[in-house]
């Protein structure tokens, strides 16, 4: 649940790739074709959007 209030905080486009990526294991270039974006254009937006949810968690866990 911790994990889905902080996916939700992300952009549609980012939450779209972390998803597909991270969670469902698909390629970038598969991402990409969906996306409309290169293959390289998706793996710089899961890098950040894993950065930004690394600092979304950290926010979170600093507030309890």
């Amino acid at each position: 649940a911790d994990v889905r209030r902080l996916l939700d905080r992300l952009p549609e486009r980012s939450r779209r790739i972390v998803l597909a990526m991270s969670i469902e294991g698909r390629a970038a270039a598969e991402v990409g074709r969906e996306l409309e974006m290169s293959e390289g254009a998706v793996r710089v937006a899961l890098h950040r959007a894993l950065k930004q949810l690394a600092e979304l968690y950290r926010k979170a866990d600093d507030a309890h």
